[in-house]
């Protein structure tokens, strides 16, 4: 296979490599939607198991008083104790009223992130398939590279760089950190279809001319 080929499949390959970021990207996205609304319907029915536990102390609170008023007490030990259980009675009763807008919450809640747990279920399973068609085609890719080329892809790789691994030339300058090239550099990346780094942010360069299909 001739040089400006393989230049060709380098370009596959780098655009391969950004669909299967994106498709990453996609899948971790969704799991974190889904953590997030499972967690806030966790954190709801926690609420709702909390008001019920209220509800069971004030229960208990209401069952003392009542015991103590049917003791022989002062009057104002009575008015007192009576207040505490109006306060309770009280309490209770806007307790229970919350606890009902909960219940109400989480029946419609619940179905919603079943739905969407579903959805995101379904939509992980198909990024997954086209993640490993991904990696099949990428592999097959990678293994007809000369054997530089793939040490060198496989170190700049490891340095997860965000905007992928690859570069050109533009304007004498690496197009993404715009470090300065001399002539020379440039001659051998875009007429000598050299292989080369840039020295600046560790990408690979693409012979611009050749990946644009300028030059055959």
């Amino acid at each position: 296979m001739d040089k400006v080929s393989v230049f060709f499949q380098l370009k596959e390959y780098d655009s391969l490599c950004r669909e299967n970021d994106s498709l990453k990207k996609q899948k971790n996205d969704l799991i974190d939607r889904l953590k997030t609304r499972q967690g806030e319907l966790q954190e709801a029915q926690s609420q709702a198991q909390a008001l019920k536990q209220r509800l069971r102390e004030l229960d208990t609170n209401l069952l003392e008083l009542d015991r103590v008023l049917s003791q022989r007490l002062s009057e104002a030990s009575k008015e007192e104790v009576e207040e505490k259980a109006l306060q309770v009675l009280i309490e209770q009763q806007k307790t229970e009223e919350l606890l009902e807008e909960k219940k109400t919450f989480l029946l419609g809640f619940e179905i919603t992130v079943a739905e969407i747990t579903q959805e995101s279920n379904e939509s992980i399973q198909d990024l997954d398939r086209k993640l490993h068609h991904l990696k099949t085609r990428l592999n097959l890719l990678f293994e007809s590279f000369p054997t530089d080329w793939q040490g060198m892809i496989e170190r700049v790789q490891a340095k997860n760089l965000s905007l992928g691994n690859f570069t050109r030339t533009q304007e004498g300058k690496c197009a993404l950190c715009r470090y300065k090239l001399s002539l020379e550099v440039q001659s051998e990346i875009d007429q000598q279809l050299k292989l080369k780094v840039c020295a600046g942010c560790s990408r690979i360069f693409l012979p611009y001319q050749v990946v644009s299909g300028s030059r055959a």
